[in-house]
């Protein structure tokens, strides 16, 4: 097996970093303005020279939105549930096709002019951003009936999700029947002539919009273990990569990672957790990250052959 001897230079880190930056996200500082309307990125494959596909696999990301409906003027908390964590992002809400309302810009993110100033919002980088990140939506000053919180997801250049969405409704609208206690968790009521029917947001499904969807590549856990996460993959069509949570490694993120496998880098000490159940590292003081493997405070996950499988993809998330 191989080892770490050497520490990585700081040019080394620097060229890694570029690449890793040029390699796996489309548009680091945001969506471009042709996205407004598609809510597709556009990213290219730099082989055929076509544009990447979205996933079409259910998506790892649910948005929530509190309250469920607006008044005129009021302010909506979008929340984005996630156990994985995103690096860009586009967010509109939609009547019809059409933006309205405007977005709050918080730190990371700027508006994305579509329509009307600050009816969209986009990245401004490439870091990794995690799952319960809030935004705040101003609804229009008077009401316009539904209204569907889009979003586009991407976690690099060749994984995101187009139109996601959860609806919001209009306050002043009056439910009745079936639909007047609100049994649709997670979506909108429909009064029907004899009972009622929910159109769910997406990520759920079920009667009254209360089962999660779940990837049917991961859902039984046989690809990726419990240590990782299944992806579509552009080339070749109808594979899967996995991206290994931090511990795991391997092509399908099965082995855990103890300090056997000497994961500890540029001077780190590794150290097994208790029972021997993963290990963790204790690193000097110009070093950060799971391995130690990112210096200062970069943040940039590097397929370190020694660790992680070059078939599967490592994800860094900041603690």
């Amino acid at each position: 097996m191989a080892e770490w001897k050497v520490p990585i230079s700081a040019s080394l880190v620097l060229t890694m970093l570029l690449a890793c930056l040029h390699r796996a996200y489309g548009y680091p500082s945001g969506a471009p303005s042709s996205a407004c309307s598609s809510l597709t990125p556009g990213h290219m494959n730099s082989s055929s020279g076509q544009p990447i596909a979205p996933q079409t696999l259910q998506s790892p990301y649910v948005i929530k939105v509190q309250p469920t409906k607006y008044t005129p003027g009021q302010v909506i908390t979008v929340t984005i549930e996630s156990s994985i964590g995103f690096r860009g992002i586009l967010l509109q809400a939609r009547k019809g096709t059409t933006p309205v309302g405007t977005w709050q810009v918080a730190a990371d993110y700027k508006h994305l002019n579509c329509n009307n100033s600050g009816d969209s919002l986009t990245h401004v980088n490439s870091s990794l951003k995690a799952g319960g990140t809030q935004f705040s939506w101003t609804a229009p000053s008077t009401l316009t009936g539904t209204v569907k919180i889009m979003a586009t997801f991407a976690l690099d250049r060749e994984i995101f999700w187009t139109r996601q969405f959860a609806s919001v409704a209009d306050g002043a609208e009056q439910l009745s029947g079936g639909c007047a206690t609100e049994p649709c968790v997670d979506g909108l009521c429909f009064q029907g002539a004899n009972s009622y029917i929910c159109d769910c947001n997406s990520g759920f499904e079920g009667g009254n919009c209360t089962d999660k969807i779940h990837s049917p590549y991961c859902q039984d856990g046989s690809l990726c273990g419990v240590g990782g996460t299944c992806f579509q993959q552009s080339n070749p069509v109808s594979s899967y990569r996995c991206v290994c949570e931090t511990g795991y490694r391997g092509i399908e993120c099965m082995t855990k990672v103890t300090c056997n496998d000497n994961p500890c880098i540029n001077g780190g000490t590794c150290f097994n957790r208790h029972a021997g159940v993963g290990y963790f590292c204790s690193c000097p003081s110009d070093f950060i990250g799971t391995n130690c493997e990112v210096p200062g405070n970069v943040d940039c996950c590097f397929q370190l052959s020694s660790v992680v499988s070059p078939s599967a993809k490592c994800v860094f998330l900041k603690t």
